[in-house]
């Protein structure tokens, strides 16, 4: 996510190299200049909408000024409940596609640029882009079937595959199928698919054995939980993608599946939203859907977002940790303690034993 200028104001968007074009929440209906017709946009699904799109006014995204863009409306209420702060828009390709997207995790950089290649160490690979699509879509094998992948980084997923080749890679016992399906959050609201981990294999030099894999309708991509793993460069306008393997990276823990809860946040803390069916750390600790976490640790209500309890349940996992919830159904306040499993991520589920239990 970036601050962005928008009609003399800050707000915050997502980059997302998996989006067409710029789309903003339904309250910045002052940011139309115009009607300019109608498109069909590709859903988080694979399916396709048919939106209006607008001229829009013009977006400031630090050095990069985005004159009167293309844009879509939606509702990204979803969104700013789970990010913990108000999210105004996505940045899609119509105004990211400009030269060169770097976007390094070593040094937490995300910058769009005109100019040499950023990385240009010798341990980079280089791949050819699809060159009849506008998004960052790559052609590769995996575990021995041919599949185009969206790099996706306005997605949190780690891996999502064609329906057609994860049912295929399940068949020959190289993907695990969980026996819950997992729920998806995209901007036409929560959706259900059919989760698993990869059981073996390789992608981009980097282990699939532990990943977590999702799959999908129609699109294959790699979402921003893989992308972590890698220090890469796209260049649109010779549609071109470079990218350095992180070889000491910390492994992006994930919040839903250390806790075994989703949550949703908001002003008052976070609320449960759904527990994993197999139980969890939550459950253990009595936590019910409905609940809002008031206070975790040290980080009180206001302060909780993805990013936020992100960083504290990784610095808690295999730790317990204080937790003040509030019951909504009695109004009363309880204090209790979370005692966490070991670091669970995307790209090594050590919890997938006890998920598949029922």
């Amino acid at each position: 996510m970036a601050e962005v200028t928008l009609l003399g104001k800050p707000c915050i968007m997502i980059l997302d190299t998996g989006a067409g074009i710029v789309t903003l929440d339904k309250s910045l209906t002052k940011a139309i200049l115009s009607n300019i017709g109608e498109t069909n946009v590709m859903l988080a699904d694979g399916s396709t909408q048919t939106m209006t799109i607008f001229e829009g006014a013009s977006l400031k995204l630090d050095q990069l000024s985005i004159d009167r863009p293309a844009i879509t409306f939606s509702d990204l209420g979803r969104y700013s409940l789970y990010t913990g702060r108000p999210l105004s828009g996505v940045i899609g390709m119509n105004a990211l596609s400009v030269g060169k997207i770097f976007m390094s995790h070593d040094e937490g950089i995300f910058q769009v640029h005109i100019g040499p290649w950023k990385l240009d160490k010798f341990d980079c690979q280089e791949i050819e882009l699809e060159k009849d699509s506008p998004a960052a879509v790559i052609k590769t094998d995996i575990l021995g079937h041919s599949a185009k992948f969206t790099v996706d980084t306005g997605m949190d997923d780690c891996i999502r595959l064609e329906a057609e080749v994860f049912d295929a890679l399940v068949k020959e016992g190289a993907i695990e199928p969980a026996k819950v399906n997992a729920r998806t959050l995209s901007l036409t609201g929560m959706t259900s698919s059919t989760r698993g981990w990869f059981l073996k294999g390789e992608l981009m030099g980097k282990k699939l054995a532990g990943v977590t894999v999702v799959s999908n309708a129609k699109a294959s991509i790699l979402g921003l939980a893989w992308l972590y793993g890698f220090n890469m460069e796209i260049d649109f306008t010779k549609r071109k993608l470079r990218y350095q393997l992180r070889r000491d990276a910390k492994l992006p823990g994930s919040v839903a599946m250390t806790l075994g809860a989703i949550l949703l946040y908001e002003g008052s803390g976070a609320q449960i939203e759904r527990l994993r069916p197999s139980g969890g750390a939550a459950e253990d600790a009595g936590l019910k859907p409905g609940d809002v976490i008031e206070k975790f640790g040290d980080i009180k209500a206001g302060a909780m977002n993805a990013a936020v309890m992100g960083e504290a349940v990784a610095d808690a996992a295999g730790k317990e940790v204080a937790v003040r919830f509030l019951r909504k159904s009695d109004g009363e306040r309880v204090n209790t303690k979370l005692k966490l499993p070991p670091n669970i991520s995307e790209w090594n589920f050590s919890g997938r034993e006890r998920s598949n239990e029922k």
